[in-house]
């Protein structure tokens, strides 16, 4: 059901996972929740049983091609709960990185461009980041509660920029969990940040 409403809502074709790519989804999670344990990832890195525990059922892969990028954007801000999670790599190898090519999450903040600040992180092939909190941009952090993709000058857009005269394309797997209903995606976060200083963490091959 997860899978044919993020279809409808972001106009991509997706399939029923079976057992041995489900297995792997999985444990591509447990390493996620592991490395970020102290960001408190989806209720951190104990198994997803808990009270405050977030099972991802939104699974997004992205291609952007060779000498493209990705444009600074806010995920849907009231279908998500508390972090999202994103592994890129390139799709071919490089001379000297079997990975391919650097990319920067380019993070911006501020609604005027006159007044907008970009903080650019750059990251090798084959790293995780995480959104939380103002860097995700979810309507329970946002000081307006803005749905949607609607601008305001208290949380953060993400894009990505990739490094000098990018030959390859960057391929990248996206985790999310959809908002269970109204309270999930307006009430006030519990933990993962919150605010506006919020910025993304990432780590170099997770």
């Amino acid at each position: 059901a997860a899978a044919r409403v993020v279809a409808l809502m972001e106009g991509s074709r997706m399939w029923p996972l079976d057992e041995t790519h489900a297995e792997l989804l999985r444990l591509v999670e447990g390493r996620l929740r592991a490395v970020f344990a102290p960001t408190g990832l989806w209720g951190g890195a104990a198994p997803a049983d808990g009270p405050a525990a977030v099972v991802p059922n939104a699974l997004q892969l992205t291609r952007v091609s060779a000498f493209n990028h990705i444009a600074n954007h806010y995920d849907v801000r009231d279908m998500w709960k508390e972090g999202i999670a994103t592994l890129a790599w390139s799709e071919l190898p490089t001379e000297g990185e079997l990975r391919g090519e650097a990319f920067s999450l380019c993070m911006q903040l501020g609604a005027k461009k006159a007044e907008r600040r970009t903080v650019q992180v750059p990251l090798p092939p084959g790293s995780a980041y995480v959104l939380t909190g103002a860097s995700q941009g979810a309507t329970r952090t946002c000081s307006l509660r803005h749905v949607g993709r609607a601008a305001c000058s208290c949380c953060w857009t993400h894009g990505v920029t990739l490094s000098g005269p990018a030959r390859v394309s960057r391929q990248s797997l996206t985790l999310r969990a959809l908002a269970d209903d109204e309270s999930d995606s307006d009430s006030e976060a519990e933990g993962g940040g919150g605010g506006g200083g919020d910025e993304p963490l990432a780590s170099d091959g997770a």
